[in-house]
């Protein structure tokens, strides 16, 4: 391997390994990386989201499982399967896009709960495809730490 490769190599696996901004200089070319100590959101779920992951969800007994990253929408969206009970071979698919987990995490953050009729009236989309959305929302903050639910269609900033 050439020594420019090597040091190229470095370079990359210090951009994957760091999450703080860092000047780097290798033979007179400075790199700058400019990564947020603090992932988003999305970058949460996406660390915590593995298919097959179960989503918490209160009030049943059936399980909903992450599938992967998809489209919903017209932008990348959590996919989850939830059961199909006339077709137990066959789920149904949900999905919450990227643009949704950070509406519902700011109005988490800003206001310190998520409220179904919040839900409901601000995330029409979402709420549309279906309202086990935002259960689903719910599940996944209480999951990362970030949210409790404190009654059927209420979760509180933990």
């Amino acid at each position: 391997m050439h020594r420019d490769c090597f040091e190229r190599l470095a370079v990359l696996l210090w951009k994957l390994t760091t999450n703080v901004a860092a000047w780097i200089k290798l033979e007179g070319v400075q790199a700058e990386m400019e990564e947020d100590p603090k992932p988003g959101i999305v970058g949460m779920i996406e660390d915590w989201a593995s298919p097959g992951i179960e989503i918490p969800k209160p009030e049943t007994d059936s399980v909903y499982r992450v599938k992967g990253w998809g489209r919903r929408r017209g932008e990348r969206a959590l996919v989850y399967l939830i059961p199909n009970h006339a077709n137990r071979s066959h789920p149904h698919e949900k999905g919450v896009t990227e643009s949704e987990w950070k509406q519902a995490y700011d109005r988490l953050i800003q206001k310190g709960e998520l409220r179904h009729f919040w839900f409901r009236s601000a995330m029409v989309g979402c709420c549309k495809e279906g309202s086990c959305n935002f259960t689903t929302i719910g599940g996944v903050f209480v999951a990362l730490g970030i949210a409790a639910r404190q009654e059927r269609g209420l979760y509180r900033k933990a």
